[in-house]
């Protein structure tokens, strides 16, 4: 039998944490992330999302052993693009049997039912902020920081199960092998003829927290409009700081100003996958050292653009046309310092054709693609829901009673 509980205890949360690399391990395409990384981005105890946004974790067990994992989140500050009462899941992973992921769909389902939703989309780990969709392409691909491997049968079990797609977002990958000098030439001509009012900057290592900081408001201002776009917040800023001490340096950074206002960012990090494909996940106790002696040698070749932004107020500027293009160029040719040979732009959405337009036109092709689902949840008046509960509570189906105490119960939902 097939039994999904919620999480609730220090050992089901690292249950919970640790079986994707259990499950997935030695699939082509696989590489575990950090258990530590999980647990600062997950754990409610140390991840900013919890701060101002509530969540649920779920395992599903059959035979007293684990089979999968999903959440549900409900976000203080939703999407403003998207429906109303909309609930999010996310973190599913789970084997290859339709009945385990419908249960555990089925699970979520509920739980953002009885808490007013109405719609339920994802996966969002735990937010647009995290690793985002269901890969549904490149599983072969070189493993990528931040980016989320599901097998293909995940997605074929999920639309079975009755979600719809209603989003992609496709990542770029630029293969700088393949850039010539010409290229390299011309890159370097567009940034100096876009940035000629322009001053371009990398980070201050001295003041990160507060560079961090200015590059995530950039950020925010830049995407405020997009669909699903939810704001970094300033515990986030900071999480994302204190994360990228031990590996970030100043030339991983552009910030672009106009008479010392910020007004375009990008950041790049290494591909920490390609540091820790052999640590299946552990730092302790001493894989800890070799991770430190490979990002002080820079034992990495790709890296991840994690982000890129213009401020809305320049969009409307001729002269910021080539700005995208512009900082993805300076971006490269400071990533070629660090003898990075591929770098990765995403999560960007299927109908943006501007940026991917931009990103196409200086070599990039799409590496991964995943995808956004979601379902109208169960059409439950909290009338109905209601008496249910009470029903339940007072052993009958005594209407008169009932109605005397829905009003009362309605309030406590």
């Amino acid at each position: 039998m097939i039994a999904v509980s919620p999480v609730a205890s220090r050992r089901d949360l690292q249950d919970f944490l640790r079986f994707p690399r259990l499950l997935y391990r030695g699939l082509p395409g696989y590489v575990a992330p950090l258990d530590m990384e999980r647990e600062q981005t997950l754990s409610p105890e140390k991840a900013p999302f919890f701060q101002s946004n509530e969540a649920a974790f779920y395992l599903a067990h059959h035979d007293g052993k684990i089979v999968g994992r999903i959440s549900a989140q409900i976000l203080s500050d939703a999407p403003a693009q998207w429906p109303l009462k909309t609930g999010l899941f996310g973190c599913l992973d789970a084997v290859d049997d339709p009945r385990v992921i419908g249960k555990l769909l089925d699970a979520v389902g509920r739980w953002l039912d009885a808490r007013g939703m109405n719609r339920m989309r994802g996966p969002f780990n735990l937010s647009s902020n995290g690793e985002t969709g269901l890969q549904i392409s490149g599983q072969s691909h070189m493993p990528m920081v931040m980016t989320p491997w599901h097998p293909p049968y995940l997605a074929r079990h999920v639309e079975t199960h009755g979600l719809q797609p209603v989003k992609d977002v496709v990542s770029y990958s630029l293969d700088l092998a393949r850039l010539g000098p010409s290229d390299l030439k011309h890159h370097r001509s567009l940034m100096i003829r876009t940035a000629e009012d322009l001053k371009v900057r990398g980070l201050d290592l001295r003041h990160l927290h507060h560079d961090i900081q200015i590059i995530t408001t950039v950020y925010n201002d830049a995407w405020s409009a997009n669909w699903g776009f939810t704001p970094i917040s300033d515990a986030e800023a900071r999480a994302l700081a204190a994360s990228l001490k031990p590996i970030i340096q100043e030339d991983m950074a552009v910030i672009v100003e106009r008479n010392g206002n910020p007004i375009a960012v990008a950041l790049w990090i290494p591909n920490i996958q390609e540091m820790v494909a052999d640590m299946d996940g552990r730092l302790l106790p001493f894989n800890w050292i070799k991770f430190l002696w490979r990002a002080r040698r820079r034992a990495y070749s790709s890296c991840r653009v994690i982000l890129l932004g213009v401020a809305q107020s320049e969009r409307g500027n001729p002269s910021n046309l080539g700005l995208p293009a512009m900082m993805i160029s300076e971006l490269v040719r400071r990533s070629i310092n660090h003898n990075i040979r591929q770098v990765e732009l995403g999560w960007i959405l299927e109908d943006n054709m501007g940026l991917r337009r931009t990103i196409e036109r200086i070599g990039g092709t799409i590496s991964t693609t995943h995808r956004i689902y979601e379902v109208g949840l169960p059409t439950y008046s909290r009338d109905e829901l209601a008496a249910n509960a009470i029903i339940q509570r007072i052993g009958h189906t005594d209407r008169t009673q009932i109605a005397q105490t829905a009003d009362k119960f309605v309030a406590g939902l």
